[in-house]
């Protein structure tokens, strides 16, 4: 029994060997008859481009003797021309060469001319060619770009509510500091009108010139007390004027 089913593991391995080897062949055939297909359109292009050199030849040859046509006309009408006018050789020579000179500049034009448009079919191709490349290359881009996308949406909602944590802590810190402010501003309030409470003549118009100081920068802070801290130290201001005011009076008489 344990033979049997050590030769049954052999059998799967080598099928699955088997099925490896096949789909390496497959990939292999598929890739040479890819090279193949290349081969081909690279051979057609290549025809393609010497049908045109050609074309291009027939062209150029046809103009040369067209041109060459010209020359003679030229040459003969220059030939009665310089017969007529009489004249001199120095001239005629100077002519012909300007002449020489000319034809021999529109050949290198023509030239150039020739040479460009095959070197811009021959980019075209290529760029042909890179444009497949990058469209794969886009691809794949565009889908790592929405992978990151996506972990950047996430990244971004926890840094979201991470921040708006802090945001209501940083409301709270200052809802609290206000509060603080507000309470510490009441009781200075508090402590000049008790202090004022209790002044005497001599002690009355420095008590109150320090409430008023007093009422002038901390009032304002009190936040919702102020209204009630307000009425407050107004009765606290009449009501020790008042009895400075008697005392004074009672002090007078008695004297």
């Amino acid at each position: 029994m344990k033979e049997k089913t050590e030769k049954e593991k052999i059998d799967e391995e080598l099928e699955r060997f088997k099925q490896e080897e096949m789909r390496k062949v497959e990939e292999e055939k598929a890739q040479e008859e890819e090279a193949q297909k290349r081969k081909e359109q690279d051979k057609a292009r290549e025809e393609e481009l010497l049908k045109e050199e050609e074309k291009r030849k027939e062209e150029a040859k046809r103009q040369f003797e067209e041109d060459e046509e010209r020359r003679k006309r030229d040459v003969e009408r220059r030939k009665k021309e310089e017969e007529s006018s009489q004249m001199d050789e120095e001239e005629r020579q100077k002519q012909r060469e300007e002449e020489k000179k000319r034809k021999e500049q529109e050949m290198r034009e023509r030239e150039e001319e020739l040479n460009k448009r095959r070197a811009e079919k021959r980019r075209k191709e290529e760029e042909d060619r890179k444009s497949v490349e990058d469209k794969k290359r886009e691809q794949r881009a565009a889908e790592r770009a929405a992978e990151q996308e996506k972990k950047k949406a996430e990244d971004d909602r926890i840094i979201g509510e991470e921040r708006e944590k802090q945001d209501e802590l940083k409301k709270r810190l200052e809802e609290e500091s206000k509060l603080l402010s507000e309470q510490q501003a009441m009781l200075k309030v508090l402590r000049v009108l008790q202090k004022l409470s209790q002044a005497k003549p001599d002690t009355f118009e420095e008590l109150n010139k320090e409430v008023e100081e007093v009422l002038k920068t901390e009032l304002p802070n009190t936040g919702e007390q102020e209204t009630v801290l307000k009425a407050e130290a107004d009765r606290v201001q009449e009501w020790a004027k008042l009895y400075v005011a008697q005392v004074t009076k009672n002090d007078g008489e008695k004297k």
